[in-house]
């Protein structure tokens, strides 16, 4: 019965395959063209056709080889047509001892196929044949699939005597080794499959030719060298190690001599031996950069018995080597572990990147004040933000029309009363305030002649709506009410943002305490805002936009991070943990005060940039970076992709650094309008001399602000306590390797934990430097965790001190037991 659909093998990549690796081969030799059943290995061979070269050149062998691949394809069951790249010197057997010449070095790529190419034409040079061979490797830390390929690489002259013979096999085994490929293909007897012949152990797929080099030949004996020196095997100059085998101490492994892996090759079939000898041969090997497959195909040449303990050894064995890999890496790299019992200081204000305006300012009147100058440089920051109005904007991206930001800032001051939050909050307002002021007298006076209109004279009018700048005390109708009349956005004021986080909660978490954050999170990104009301109808908010300064102490900032929804509203302020005040300066201080006051009041007028008024303008009325500027913008943005690790260790200050790509570019644009307040036109580059100032801002001073914040305030993790737990019994017993079971047993507090949560934590601890992951044997097992050898140096106080409280505790529960007895 034959296939429903005949594969025809193709004789033209069959005849560019044998014309290129066979064009050395000597009259009399034999092609012996061999195929088999590729689902069982116990069958006979489907086919065997010897062909001699006698004089007709190589058609006869191509013909021969096309008859015999098609009758493959239009078998019932899978067969392979592999033939050996090799000639014979009789049609009697294709084994080692019958070959007449070797052709060619060939080495099956199957792992990793792509590098794998890579690595060995970087060590021999172009292959002269690159042969997808039909079958697919799935690459298990990314899912890509790639194409399995064969390599190739014609000899300039084959090899004919046995010594030959054994080069070209050691050769095979090298470059093998190297991409760590299945060991019984080293031989070079061994089958190998033909492209123009049909892969059918899936989806048929033909293997086909990918690169064909007529002229790329290599000589055996250099290609020998490079490999043994690429590979690290003896009788190379570059990496002979003298009496060691392998070089197989990169890792902590210790190196063996020939000796060595003698007597552990015997051990292996020696019972009470067997197990510690396929462990410590697997180790060096795995050291040596040796795929399991390769090791496995080694231990089972040598060792008489293979069951599932023999796995089991092997999969130790690699165990140990990645233990051991770990301890070396982490000791060479001399991580630095995260001090789990202290915390983030806080920065001082640094010099030098602040407008000079409000660093004055701020520093002058945090002398005044006796309070502390970072906390007034933030809440005059907000403050110039919200003066500005929001029709002036900056594109962040060249060519992204869409992506543009308002000079919009939310910060809170953390700290106890004592801190002196509310007249830094007055001192950094009080311009805003006085202009609000004189916004709501005009408007009031509108109102009232508005009202002193008759019935007759208000129609087709509207009641002028409120303008203004700021507000405080507002429930979020009012705060609606305002906006509608304020499409420049204003500034909400909260001495106590406790109460503005409580406003929002009183349903519990309820619909209307959901509608509420939805509101204020509206507010922070700005634009239009529909409102549908029963009892007032349907409004329109042109432009939603509130800026926010508020200071709250640490008790309660903790109870709204740890009670309120994680909608990633507190994430949006940056955090300024407030230093202790310190008596005021009685002294004659430079008048900053009204400058700053000038300051808002031209902010407040604004207005963007007027295309073509000026050769700094962009191609806009939109602010603009400067390619400079925007280098910094993207060398930011890959930082901040970085600290996206953050939220394997606190997921909360991770959501706070996620918003920092558009608060970079807010704080561009209030850098630019301070900066170039007293100018009739709003320049419209930003350069990139002001970025990097900002950028230094972001990360030196408000970003170890949110550090210490989401560190001291809160928690340096979401699961501080079980990393304080299992950082503790690490150090109190010494610990080099941690599991889950270690876990389970001696960490009360993860007891009941399910495995994912422990994971979560051993995560955690290992992006704070405590630990390595080291993979466990497949895909499916359980990794280890292994101690970094830095914690226990820089810990070694704290382990005493872990070690003697536990065992106070011991001593008093066994105290009371003894006692109730």
């Amino acid at each position: 019965m034959l296939h429903s659909d005949p594969l025809i093998a193709d004789r033209a990549e069959i005849e560019r395959f044998v014309d290129a690796l066979f064009r050395y081969a000597s009259e009399g030799g034999v092609v012996s063209l061999r195929a088999f059943d590729d689902a069982d290995k116990g069958q006979p061979p489907f086919g065997i056709r010897p062909v001699t070269i006698n004089g007709a050149g190589l058609d006869p062998v191509i013909d021969a080889a096309t008859e015999l691949a098609t009758r493959c394809g239009r078998a019932e069951r899978p067969i392979v047509f592999c033939p050996p790249v090799v000639t014979f010197k009789s049609a009697e057997s294709a084994k080692q001892a019958n070959v007449a010449e070797g052709l060619a070095l060939s080495v099956e790529c199957d792992a990793a196929p792509s590098a794998s190419r890579e690595r060995l034409e970087s060590i021999l040079g172009p292959a002269t044949l690159v042969v997808s061979s039909g079958g697919r490797w799935t690459d298990p830390s990314t899912n890509e699939v790639q194409d399995k390929l064969h390599l190739h690489w014609r000899l300039t002259e084959p090899t004919t005597t046995d010594e030959d013979h054994a080069t070209l096999k050691e050769a095979r085994r090298l470059a093998t080794l190297i991409v760590g490929g299945d060991a019984t293909n080293i031989p070079p007897v061994h089958p190998i499959r033909w492209p123009g012949s049909w892969h059918r152990k899936s989806e048929p797929r033909m293997a086909r030719i990918l690169a064909l080099r007529e002229e790329a030949e290599i000589e055996l004996d250099d290609a020998l060298d490079q490999l043994r020196s690429a590979s690290g095997e003896p009788g190379s100059k570059a990496r002979q190690t003298g009496s060691g085998w392998f070089n197989f101490d990169a890792a902590g492994i210790q190196p063996k001599t020939r000796e060595d892996y003698a007597a552990l090759i015997a051990g292996m079939a020696i019972d009470g031996r067997k197990h510690d000898s396929i462990v410590r041969v697997a180790a060096s090997l795995a050291a040596q950069g040796c795929l399991e497959r390769f090791v496995q195909g080694f231990v089972q040449h040598h060792c008489p018995v293979w069951d599932a303990n023999v796995e089991a050894a092997i999969q130790s064995g690699f165990e140990k080597y990645r233990a051991e890999e770990a301890k070396a890496r982490m000791a060479a790299d001399i991580t630095d572990p995260v001090d789990l019992w202290g915390s983030f200081a806080p920065p001082k204000l640094p010099t030098g990147l602040l407008p000079p305006l409000v660093e004055r300012f701020s520093r002058i009147q945090g002398e005044l004040m006796g309070a502390d100058p970072g906390g007034i440089a933030v809440a005059c920051l907000v403050a110039c933000a919200a003066a500005i109005p929001d029709e002036v904007q900056i594109r962040v991206k060249v060519h992204d029309d869409n992506w543009n930001e308002s000079a919009r800032l939310w910060a809170a001051l953390v700290g106890l009363p004592s801190t002196k939050k509310t007249p830094i909050i007055s001192a950094a307002t009080a311009p805003l305030r006085r202009l609000d002021t004189e916004m709501f007298r005009d408007w009031q006076a509108e109102l009232l002649e508005f009202k002193k209109l008759d019935k007759e004279a208000r129609k087709g009018r509207e009641e002028p709506p409120q303008r203004r700048l700021r507000i405080e005390d507002a429930t979020i109708e009012a705060a609606q009410q305002v906006l509608v009349g304020s499409p420049w956005g204003v500034l909400m004021v909260q001495d106590e943002l406790s109460g503005f986080f409580g406003a929002m909660d009183k349903y519990n978490g309820g619909k209307a305490a959901a509608a509420d954050r939805a509101f204020w999170l509206q507010t922070w990104n700005g634009g239009d805002y529909a409102l549908n009301r029963v009892g007032r109808g349907a409004v329109l908010i042109d432009n939603a936009s509130v800026s926010l300064l508020g200071g709250i102490q640490p008790e309660p900032i903790r109870r709204v991070a740890d009670d309120a929804l994680d909608d990633g509203l507190l994430q949006r302020l940056f955090p300024i943990i407030l230093r202790p005040a310190v008596l005021g300066a009685d002294a004659p201080m430079p008048d900053v005060v009204a400058d700053y006051d000038q300051l808002i009041r031209k902010l407040r007028k604004t207005r963007p940039p007027q295309e073509g008024l000026d050769l700094n303008i962009g191609t806009g009325t939109m602010v603009q970076f400067d390619s400079a500027a925007q280098q910094v913008r993207r060398d930011l943005e890959a930082r901040h992709l970085e600290l996206r690790s953050l939220e394997q260790i606190n997921g909360k200050l991770a959501a706070h650094v996620g918003k920092y790509d558009g608060l970079f570019a807010r704080l561009c644009l209030v850098w630019h309008c301070i900066e170039n307040a007293d100018t009739y036109t709003l320049p419209g580059i930003i350069d990139g001399k002001t970025a990097q100032r900002v950028a230094d801002f972001l990360h030196r001073f408000l970003f170890r602000h949110a550090l210490a914040f989401y560190s001291g305030v809160l928690a340096l993790s979401d699961d501080h306590d079980r990393l304080i737990a299992l950082a503790g019994h690490i150090l109190a017993h010494g610990k080099e390797e941690v599991t889950n079971r270690d876990v389970q047993r001696s960490v009360r507090a993860m007891r009941k934990l399910n495995e994912r949560d422990i994971r979560t934590v051993f995560e955690q601890l290992a992006a704070l430097g405590w630990l390595e992951q080291v993979p466990g044997p497949r895909p499916s097992s359980p990794p280890r965790w292994i101690v970094n050898p830095g914690v226990h140096a820089k810990f070694a106080d704290r382990a005493t001190q872990e070690a003697t409280r536990r065992r106070e505790v011991r001593e008093t529960l066994e105290e009371l037991r003894k006692t109730e007895a």
